[in-house]
C-alpha cells in the first residue's frame, strides 16, 4: 500500500493493541466524518506522485494518544487545539507523570502522550486504533492566529514576529509595541514566515502519509466531539467547558484585504482547501467580501 511503500513499517501482533471497545450504534452520523477521510485519501492518490516531497516530514509533536481507547489525534494550532489537548489530558491515567514532566503545559503533552514517527504510521494502518485529525476553515484560522497571537501584545508570537513585519501603509517595519494591520500580517505569512499557528494542515499532519479514519472540523461544534467520544469510548463528560474564543472579538476582516492578496492566500493554502473540502469563494460570499477567486 501507499504507506508501506513510503516508509517500511513492521507491526508485530503484540503492537496492535486491544480492539476499540464495542459501541452501541452511533447516534451521530459517522459517515460524515469517515467520508471526509475517504475523500482525503482519494485526493492524496492524485497528489502523492506530483508533490510527494512536500508531505514526507511527520511532525510528531502534533500527535497524542489516549492509550485506554487507542485513540490518536493530530491536532492543529488554532483549531480548538487547547480544548482537545485538555480532553486528552483529563482522559489520561498518566496525569501524575504528565504534571511532573510538563507542569500542565498542554502544548508539551506530546512529550508524555506522544508517539514516534513509526508508531504514528503503525497506528494509521492498525484497524484497532482510531486516528483522526481536527481542522477548521483556513481563512478563519488565519483570523484566529492574528487575533490571539499577533494582535495580542502579551503573546510570544507578537514579540517574535511583529518587528519582522512591514507596514506597507507607512513604508517601514513595525515597532515591537505596535499591532500590525491584518493585511500586513497576511503578506508576512505569504512571504514564508514560519509558525505552527498558521502552518498548513498538509504539513503538520501529513494526511497523504498518515491515513486518517475520520476528519473532524471545528465547524462541527459539539457534534464532532460527541462523534469521537461515541466512536472511541472516551468520556464526553471530561470535555472542557466554557473555553473562551477570543478571535470572535477581533475587528479583523477580509473586507479590509486587497483581492490580489486574498487570491495569493488561497493559492498558498490551496492543498488544505482541496483536501478538506473548504470553499474560499463561498467563505468570501458569506462574509460580504467582494472578490472573485478561481478555485
Amino acid at each position: 500500500g501507499r504507506i508501506q511503500d513510503l516508509i517500511s513499517v513492521e507491526t508485530s501482533v503484540e503492537d496492535l493493541g486491544t480492539p476499540l471497545q464495542k459501541q452501541e450504534p452511533l447516534l451521530i452520523n459517522s459517515t460524515l466524518y469517515t467520508g471526509r477521510a475517504d475523500s482525503v485519501n482519494q485526493q492524496c492518490k492524485q497528489l502523492i506522485g506530483k508533490k510527494s516531497q512536500k508531505f514526507k516530514k511527520i511532525w510528531t509533536s502534533h500527535f497524542v494518544q489516549d492509550s485506554e481507547t487507542n485513540t490518536v489525534i493530530c491536532y492543529n494550532y488554532k483549531a480548538a487545539m487547547s480544548s482537545w489537548l485538555q480532553f486528552f489530558y483529563d482522559s489520561s491515567n498518566q496525569q501524575d507523570e504528565i504534571d511532573k514532566k510538563i507542569s500542565k503545559d498542554m502544548f508539551k503533552l506530546f512529550k508524555v502522550l506522544g508517539l514516534s514517527k513509526t508508531k504514528i504510521l503503525e497506528a494509521s494502518i492498525n484497524p484497532n486504533k482510531f486516528v483522526f485529525i481536527v481542522v477548521r476553515h483556513p481563512f478563519d484560522r488565519l483570523i484566529s492566529a492574528y487575533a490571539n497571537r499577533i494582535a495580542n501584545k502579551n503573546s510570544g508570537q507578537h514579540k517574535f514576529h511583529t518587528q519582522k513585519m512591514y507596514n506597507h501603509r507607512e513604508k517601514r517595519k513595525y515597532r515591537r509595541d505596535e499591532i500590525p494591520r491584518f493585511q500586513d500580517f497576511l503578506v508576512y505569512v505569504l512571504g514564508g514566515a514560519r509558525d505552527a499557528h498558521w502552518r498548513t494542515y498538509s504539513e503538520s499532519c501529513t494526511p497523504c502519509i498518515v491515513k486518517y479514519d475520520a476528519v473532524v472540523k471545528l465547524e462541527d461544534g459539539m457534534d464532532g466531539v460527541k462523534y469521537v467520544a461515541e466512536r472511541t469510548g472516551m468520556d464526553l463528560s471530561k470535555w472542557p467547558k466554557d473555553r473562551i474564543n477570543r478571535s470572535k472579538d477581533t475587528p479583523a476582516t477580509y473586507r479590509d484585504v486587497a483581492c490580489e492578496i486574498i487570491e495569493k492566500l488561497y493559492n498558498y493554502f490551496k492543498i488544505d482547501f482541496q483536501l478538506f473540502e473548504y470553499s474560499a469563494s463561498q467563505y468570501l460570499k458569506d462574509h460580504d467580501v467582494d472578490c472573485q477567486l478561481t478555485e
